[in-house]
């Protein structure tokens, strides 16, 4: 029974005399919802027949199953952290039914706690009241203590009434008391006192509507090539709502943004998730779920056709400077990021094979309230940018994540994917064993065009850190013709930069003097130091490198041998941090690129090529 979390509860006793309704009194960090009270076992007379008597095998004492109904709820958030449920499997004969008061007890008063410390059998714990606020009572043990599994343990006053249940505390076995908190019963009592009449009631969940704002991503299931379906960031969404209950949302897609409000949450699921539906000025409709953690939900209909857009956001909780935890998270992610971007994947649209090669970079900035901002350059020299939230679906301490997506090319193509963040390494990553990437799409006009998979690699940059003894600079050698009276002349690959020496002085890379090119023997001669007159600049602030180099391209005119010149740029990013996976690849990734003037395609295509810096082993 290892993974059975253990509680204790009772059955309360109610004012109507024809009935008995199997009424269960818990603590709702026990039974948060109506999923957990569905599942929910009962164990009945685990219990010694004397004091310190041999207590009977748990597999052997009665159990009822089938779950039961959540009826009433709030959590120490909201409340004294209470959950009255209706057991949907009559308890055993033999049972007993509680009887309560709303009276507060005497200073001096005898109070009694009946539990099951670590799910045990039964025993009793004594003491007495030592203080109080508007949802609890503070209780000091004289006699006995609790443990985990005594949690929601009625508390009892002299006359044996329940006045409230277990929250938590200090008392435990091995200090031999302590204080502990209990739930005020006279608090419960008001939200749960129509079941308890008789009159029965409309149940209540464990939350108060959830006000504040929500940010997230926009996601459908997109076909990539002919490899099926895979997720697709397609946008961003906001979601506000205040404590009247007011809700605005916006949801931010390629060519459109769609704005919905409504005046309330129209309810709540068996999950305690309030629900909302409304509808945009085109049609569309927004179906949205949230508790005080996330948001969910899809947007369908209108102007989307037949295709469905899934949400998934969350509070931001870094917004909220009371939140210690959030801090403490925060301070540990806050500061600049470096992050390349080379393609996982990629195919071409139309005939002119128009692949993205080499890699594009980001730099990530986390700040205060969790605000990031996010700069860079795709491969084929697009630059980007955009503002967004660190957010945290999670636990705090777990991963958190940056939404990222803009529109491209006229907003006829976009990237985006989400970026997460381990909290131990702050490497990032993109969870791309589930088949997540940043999705890079770029339409074209029929030759040209790629759909792509990027794979991001980097994490956390310091800037102080220092740099490698040296570096080596290479060039991938590509096959881009110069077009000229018919003939298609390809560039000198010894020309272009191959472990060119980079070298390191403080913070500074520099690359040697180039040794221009000489004609001999009617050849040019390349096999001078950096021919191909790279330059080389290099921010150790940002860890973004940058510069040019010549491609050279030799073809015959007559009796001459012309010798013509193009100067290629390039660019790429350092990243000092990176997941595992890239643990091989170069300490900075770039790309140099070159148009394309190919009379067939009846347009300048830009083609991208690799331009990395090895850190010397």
């Amino acid at each position: 029974m290892e993974d059975y979390l253990f509680c204790t509860g009772c059955l309360l006793n109610d004012l109507d005399e024809s009935t008995w309704v199997d009424y269960f009194l818990t603590g709702t960090h026990c039974v948060v919802n109506q999923s957990e009270a569905s599942e929910a076992e009962f164990y009945w007379f685990f219990q010694t027949a004397t004091c310190n008597g041999a207590p009977p095998a748990v597999s052997a004492v009665t159990v009822t199953e089938g779950g039961a109904d959540y009826l009433a709820g709030r959590t120490h958030l909201n409340g004294n952290d209470f959950a009255l449920l209706r057991l949907r499997t009559p308890s055993p004969d033999g049972a007993t039914f509680v009887g309560w008061t709303t009276d507060a007890p005497a200073g001096s008063e005898q109070l009694a706690c009946i539990h099951h410390p670590d799910g045990a059998y039964k025993r009793i714990s004594f003491g007495q009241l030592d203080g109080s606020t508007a949802n609890y009572w503070y209780v000091d043990f004289t006699d006995g203590a609790t443990e985990p599994g005594s949690s929601g343990a009625p508390l009892f006053n002299a006359a044996g009434q329940i006045i409230g249940q277990l929250y938590g505390g200090s008392s435990a076995c091995e200090t031999g008391g302590g204080i502990d908190v209990y739930g005020r019963f006279n608090v419960t009592y008001p939200v749960i006192s129509d079941w308890l009449s008789g009159e029965g009631g409309t149940p209540v969940p464990a939350a108060d509507p959830p006000f504040g704002t929500y940010y997230g991503l926009l996601s459908r299931d997109l076909p990539f090539a002919d490899e099926g379906v895979k997720p697709d960031v397609c946008g961003t969404f906001t979601l506000t709502a205040s404590q009247r209950g007011r809700i605005t949302a916006k949801a931010l897609l390629r060519q459109r943004t769609l704005s919905f409000k409504s005046s309330g949450w129209k309810g709540w699921t068996d999950d305690n998730d309030f629900y909302a539906v409304m509808q945009a000025k085109g049609g569309e409709i927004l179906e949205l779920y949230a508790n005080w953690i996330t948001a969910y939900g899809r947007i369908s209909g209108g102007s989307l056709g037949g295709e469905e857009i899934w949400i998934d956001a969350a509070y931001h909780v870094f917004g909220d400077r009371r939140d210690a935890a959030a801090q403490a998270d925060l301070a540990r992610l806050r500061g600049y990021y470096t992050i390349a971007l080379p393609a996982w994947d990629a195919r071409a649209r139309g005939a002119a094979n128009d692949l993205p090669g080499g890699s594009g970079y980001l730099t990530m900035t986390i700040g205060s309230s969790g605000s990031v901002k996010l700069a860079g350059l795709l491969a084929d020299g697009t630059k980007v940018s955009q503002s967004a939230k660190l957010l945290l679906f999670g636990d705090y301490g777990t991963l958190a994540c940056v939404p990222f997506f803009r529109p491209l090319y006229g907003k006829k193509g976009a990237v985006g994917g989400l970026i997460w963040i381990y909290p131990d390494t702050r490497a990032v990553d993109t969870d791309w064993y589930q088949e997540w990437f940043v999705r890079w799409d770029k339409p074209g006009d029929g030759m040209d065009g790629f759909e792509a998979l990027l794979a991001p690699c980097g994490g956390y940059y310091d800037k102080f850190a220092p740099l490698a003894s040296y570096y080596g600079l290479s060039a991938e050698t590509n096959a881009v013709p110069y077009y000229v009276s018919g003939l298609a002349v390809l560039p000198q690959p010894a020309a272009q930069p191959q472990w060119l020496d980079v070298w390191v002085a403080g913070t500074r890379l520099s690359l040697p003097k180039g040794v221009k090119p000489v004609l001999a023997d009617g050849v040019y001669d390349y096999s001078g130091v950096n021919s191909a007159l790279a330059k080389l600049s290099f921010s150790s602030r940002t860890g973004i490198y940058k510069g040019s180099f010549n491609l050279y391209y030799d073809y015959p005119s007559g009796s001459r041998l012309m010798h013509k010149t193009v100067k290629a740029s390039y660019a790429g990013i350092l990243t000092q941090t990176r997941d595992p996976l890239f643990a091989g690849w170069p300490e900075g990734q770039g790309a140099y690129r070159v148009t394309d003037r190919n009379p067939l395609f009846n347009r300048r295509i830009q083609r991208a090529f690799w331009l990395d810096l090895y850190a010397a082993p």
